[in-house]
């Protein structure tokens, strides 16, 4: 079956439509991928520094605190108090798992059908026992 000249571009700007369409929406979600992926860096890179803020600070107080006991000349420089600090920091690692779920046990489920019927039949015939 042939068709004319005013079909065939009706088709035809009608699959370009169509591959636009999924063109776009392909370069939509990887704009939205990079956008969550752009995200999540930001927030570790946040993260890291406030922990390096963290760290820095407690040397800082541990560095005069020991300037004030030992003196200017005997206390190391501050640069080490600070690795010491990040080395402890790297050392502790923390466990995920919660503390507070190790002694709860999870419920147990409702037996199937079958393994209920056994247990009713058990009580009701004592003397025959499985071995």
């Amino acid at each position: 079956m042939f068709k004319n000249d005013s079909m065939m571009t009706k088709i035809r700007s009608s699959l370009v439509k169509a591959q636009v369409k999924v063109r776009n929406y392909e370069e939509q979600q990887l704009k939205k991928h990079a956008k969550k992926l752009q995200k999540s860096r930001k927030h570790q890179k946040n993260l890291e520094a406030s922990r390096n803020t963290k760290t820095s600070k407690v040397a800082i107080e541990k560095w005069k605190g020991d300037i004030k006991k030992k003196g200017a000349n005997v206390v190391k420089d501050l640069d080490e108090y600070i690795k010491n600090e990040t080395d402890q920091r790297n050392k502790k690692k923390k466990s995920f798992q919660n503390i507070k779920s190790k002694g709860i046990q999870k419920k147990k489920h409702r037996p199937g059908k079958d393994t209920r019927t056994q247990n009713f039949k058990r009580k009701q015939n004592p003397g025959n026992k499985r071995r």
